[in-house]
């Protein structure tokens, strides 16, 4: 129907192009290139008529824009930084996070970028067991085999829900 929402792969493949963009911007790409970029590749991502297509291009662009916002009042120390820390014999966590952050009063703060488009309550974002397990191994393991790092926190942040400051956290 013409009202519906895209399909799931559809949002996994629009998920995967917004972390792409992430990864470029800290890379020093411009805003408005990154912009232009996920606007230009957005009707090869999605299976959708023209006018949703204008209307997701749109709503995509200011999910962008409100991520570099947010971005900017924070210091990066990486994007997609892999992880993989073995926790006893028979669990290894393996994974990347998508952002880690140095916390200005020290440690480390993982964040998560969520491109659903339904904010979680605090309480949920609380427990939310990604950012616990890569919180785990930060702690237990750190970054590489870097060793324990202190962390300082998580964050849930909703590039598509933005806020003045930038986006949702």
């Amino acid at each position: 129907a013409l009202l519906e929402q895209p399909s799931s792969s559809d949002q996994m493949a629009l998920g995967t192009a917004f972390h792409r963009v992430v990864e470029a911007l800290e890379d020093g790409v411009a805003v408005e290139d990154a912009v232009q970029s996920l606007v230009r590749a957005l009707p090869e991502i999605v299976d959708e008529p023209p006018w949703r297509i204008e209307s997701m291009q749109r709503d995509w662009a200011a999910a962008v824009e409100a991520w570099a916002a947010w971005a900017s009042a924070s210091r990066a120390v990486g994007t997609e930084v892999g992880v993989r820390v073995p926790l006893g014999d028979d669990v290894v966590i393996a994974g990347r996070i998508d952002r880690l952050e140095e916390h200005p009063e020290g440690g480390y703060t993982v964040v998560d970028v969520k491109t659903g488009a339904t904010v979680p309550s605090a309480a949920d974002a609380e427990e939310n067991p990604q950012l616990a397990t890569y919180q785990l191994a930060l702690s237990e393991g750190g970054v590489d085999g870097s060793g324990p790092m202190e962390v300082s926190g998580g964050k849930l942040v909703y590039p598509r829900k933005p806020t003045a400051s930038g986006a949702s956290v």
